[in-house]
């Protein structure tokens, strides 16, 4: 589903000519993860996403600031922040998509 919504974002801003000479134009875009998350902040973010229910982002971002909540090690309390800005920033992007669909 947050593949669709990406592709519709980006059809949406091609027809409005937002990503002309882009580096990389015309090339498919990789993708992130493979076999394992490439970073402790998509590991969190994704274990985050499976074990909230139904998938729900907010959930997950409300399960990872229960944890950052109780945190001490100020490494891994960076890394909880930085996965909840992840969450934050993709339930944006979700949100941003299905406004688009709504009015186009």
């Amino acid at each position: 589903m947050f593949d669709k919504l990406i592709e519709r974002q980006i059809s949406l801003a091609k027809s409005r000519g937002e990503l002309e000479d882009i580096a990389g134009s015309g090339k498919p875009i990789p993708r992130r993860y493979g076999l394992r998350p490439v970073s402790t902040t998509e590991a969190l973010s994704v274990r985050a996403m499976r074990s909230a229910k139904g998938g729900d982002i907010a959930e997950a971002i409300k399960d990872l600031q229960g944890k950052l909540a109780t945190e001490t090690d100020d490494d891994k309390r960076k890394e909880l922040q930085k996965a909840i800005s992840d969450l934050q920033l993709r339930q944006s992007v979700e949100k941003e998509a299905r406004l688009g669909m709504m009015r186009g």
